[in-house]
């Protein structure tokens, strides 16, 4: 699982993206980082560090459009009117464009470690 852990140091914070099995892993790998130097503060002293671990998680973000047109057909009935929109749609005689656009919608779709 990938962590970010943020290094906290007063009011300053630095954060680092890790592969872990667990939150403790991830923090001492972070602890060992700042150690060998390779993340560093200004005028830091070890005891005022204070580290946080929060998993990456991964999302499904699906996006929604909404086309619509009014087409107008004659027909004998409903039904019939319908029917002849849509074959005319299948077969690409009616295509709907960004000038057809009336909305849109994002949401969380799934979500997974």
């Amino acid at each position: 699982m990938k962590y970010m852990v943020d290094i906290i140091k007063r009011l300053a914070t630095k954060s680092v993206e890790v592969n872990a099995k667990t939150e403790a892993e991830a923090i001492d790998y972070a602890k060992n980082l700042y150690s060998s130097g390779e993340i560093a503060f200004e005028a830091e002293k070890p005891q005022d560090l204070n580290f946080v671990a929060r998993p990456i998680m991964k999302y499904g973000i699906e996006i929604t459009e909404a086309y619509s047109k009014i087409i107008t057909v004659e027909a004998l009935s409903e039904s019939e009117a319908i029917k002849q929109v849509q074959d005319r749609y299948k077969n690409s005689e009616i295509i709907l464009d960004n000038d057809n656009f009336v909305d849109y919608d994002i949401g969380v779709f799934a979500r997974g470690e």
